[in-house]
């Protein structure tokens, strides 16, 4: 029978990878791997995977050897590196094969274990500020299963595609939302390089689309009740204005993607923008910058799984394990940004697949219709 020390997820930090690799290895702990192991952060980690073809990855092998000594360490790269190993390192050929990666997770288990068992059964859980779920959400995800998730993804139960009320109910304007107001704005800002102020029931914004900047009287949660409200942006004024450059630390100057990101959630509450076909794969165009976004719960693994390849997204919820509200809340919010699109990539759609060829049967019939044409 296994130990608790044995079925609990091994802590990975994530060396030298970029934000894509990382979320790759999340997908892989929690699916061919079966939650062996987590990516956490740096400071709770056990051992570290390593990306030894990465930019400067001889400096941080040797800066981790000597700040973290006694922590095992994976070695991924396209090279050999087994005569360059050091104590505690093993190495792992990329592209990394499961069954490779799981046995060397193994063999490092069992190492953190015999070394650190006791430790490990009583030292206390990381504060929440630095802990990483093992389904790849950050604190800001976690906070919002604790109290904001209806505010930013809704309650609304997954629905059955054949029934068209329940399909209808998944779907918002946001054209009737103050998000469909600040859009056109942006678009007018960027058209004539100049700020667009805009006028309603809400404290007045100032947008400049140069800057990627917004500038809110007050501060943006000021606006949360007119976010969520369809219909309240009638009456509303867009007016080009001469205003001078705004900038980030100023009062109520916030990034322009942030806030577009925070009025696309409010308004669509784990629903989808009109017209959004179910049918149809998600491609992101641009991973996001999740260090200024606001989190959804599941948002790293949806991002991975759309920059890998491009899911529908009922199939992204069936295969994550989400709620598709989840999904929905997601991609309403990479949308407004122009970062995520119902389409395929360009790679998908190179080679244009050859028509089937004609059946025996057809070739017979055309021969027929010759002759008969013929006589």
């Amino acid at each position: 029978m296994s130990t608790p020390l044995e079925r609990r997820a091994l802590r990975l930090a994530a060396v030298g990878m970029d934000e894509r690799q990382r979320n790759a290895l999340r997908l892989m702990c929690q699916g061919p791997c079966r939650n062996a192991c987590v990516v956490v952060d740096t400071i709770e980690a056990e051992a570290s995977v390593i990306d030894m073809d990465s930019y400067q990855a001889e400096y941080r092998l040797a800066e981790l050897r000597q700040t973290h000594p006694e922590r095992p360490a994976l070695l991924l790269s396209l090279r050999p590196l087994s005569e360059e190993l050091g104590a505690g390192e093993l190495y792992v050929s990329k592209p990394v094969r499961i069954e490779e990666f799981t046995q060397t997770l193994s063999e490092i288990r069992r190492f953190v274990n015999s070394v650190s068992a006791p430790a490990a059964i009583s030292a206390p859980q990381p504060t929440p500020a630095l802990r990483q779920g093992g389904n790849g959400q950050n604190h800001a995800a976690r906070l919002m299963d604790n109290g904001l998730d209806h505010a930013y993804v809704g309650s609304a139960p997954d629905i059955d595609p054949s029934m068209p009320n329940q399909v209808d109910k998944a779907y918002y304007d946001p054209d009737r939302y103050l998000q469909g107001i600040v859009m056109r704005a942006r678009e007018m800002a960027r058209a004539q390089h100049c700020s667009v102020q805009i006028r309603g029931a809400w404290p007045a914004l100032t947008l400049s689309a140069d800057a990627m900047l917004v500038q809110v009287l007050g501060t943006d949660n000021r606006l949360r009740p007119y976010s969520v409200q369809p219909d309240v942006a009638v009456g509303a004024s867009l007016d080009y204005i001469d205003a001078p450059p705004m900038q980030t630390g100023q009062p109520g100057v916030v990034s322009l993607d942030a806030f577009l990101w925070k009025l696309a959630l409010l308004a669509a509450r784990g629903r989808l923008p009109r017209n959004t076909p179910l049918d149809m794969p998600i491609f992101l165009r641009n991973w996001p910058n999740f260090t200024r976004l606001t989190v959804t719960p599941g948002a790293l693994n949806i991002a991975a799984l759309w920059a890998a390849r491009p899911h529908t997204p009922l199939s992204t919820a069936q295969l994550l394990g989400l709620p598709q509200r989840h999904v929905f809340a997601f991609y309403s919010a990479a949308h407004a940004l122009d970062l995520a699109v119902p389409m395929q990539r360009a790679a998908d759609r190179l080679i244009e697949p050859q028509a089937p060829p004609p059946l025996p049967q057809q070739n017979l019939l055309r021969r027929i219709l010759g002759k008969l044409r013929f006589s």
